[in-house]
């Protein structure tokens, strides 16, 4: 039993996350339940929605990647002790600098790609502190 508690306090973070998403799916299937659905089945059009094929995974990171660096520039402030709610307008003016940057200059695509993603980044970075 003291292993058990060792490991688990070791590795609290991703029990806290693991327990927080079982949860979720226990909560979500009883309303589920109370609404008279299947809820195997429900999750089963959720798993094939976000995962059943080449396209839906594609579509699936595509969703992702922005939501991803969105949260990156909400630790980025939280971490600095500044509460932001700006995040996605920040999200915007990012994607609005990088397409300006893509757009105004004519570099080669080894040079373009990673200075229009860094800007993008910067932009939403600098506008979190």
């Amino acid at each position: 039993m003291e292993k058990i508690r060792k490991y688990l306090e070791k590795n609290q973070a991703a029990f806290t996350s693991i327990v927080a998403v079982i949860l979720a799916f226990i909560v979500v299937g009883i309303l589920l339940l109370s609404t008279g659905r299947n809820p195997v089945e429900a999750f089963g059009y959720f798993i094939r929605g976000a995962f059943g094929n080449t396209y839906n995974i594609a579509n699936t990171i595509s969703r992702v990647i922005p939501l991803l660096i969105a949260a990156i520039a909400f630790i980025i402030g939280a971490k600095c002790s500044v509460f932001n709610v700006g995040i996605e307008g920040q999200l915007l003016l990012g994607a609005l600098s990088s397409a300006v940057v893509g757009f105004a200059f004519d570099l080669p695509p080894v040079i373009h790609l990673p200075l229009t993603v860094t800007r993008s980044e910067i932009c939403m970075i600098s506008f979190n502190l």
